[in-house]
């Protein structure tokens, strides 16, 4: 997810800037092909909806032959990194879920 949201012009450290995190609390994942040691994966994440102390992603992975290995949705958490619990979604982190 960090390499998402950096691409997406928000870089993991302007969330422990402003003192949040974040966590996965959830992952529902359908295994579809085999996938082998040593073997050439791409994984795409795209926002799917927010809470307000959350968001979802899709992701999706597939093999070097753009065949479909495996899709999830992730459900991840921002938390206030002193207290260590959900704090509502920063708002560039808002805008970007949509």
């Amino acid at each position: 997810m960090r390499t998402g949201i950096t691409k997406r012009g928000l870089p993991f450290d302007t969330f422990t800037a402003l003192g949040l995190g974040t966590v996965t609390v959830n992952i529902n994942i359908n295994y579809r092909k085999e996938a082998r040691l040593g073997q050439h994966l791409t994984i795409s994440t795209e926002p799917v909806r927010k809470g307000r102390t959350s968001f979802v992603v899709k992701q999706v992975v597939t093999n070097a032959n753009e065949e479909l290995v495996a899709d999830a949705e992730v459900v991840i958490v921002t938390i206030d990194l002193q207290s260590r619990k959900a704090s509502p979604l920063p708002d560039a982190l808002a805008k970007m879920c949509g």
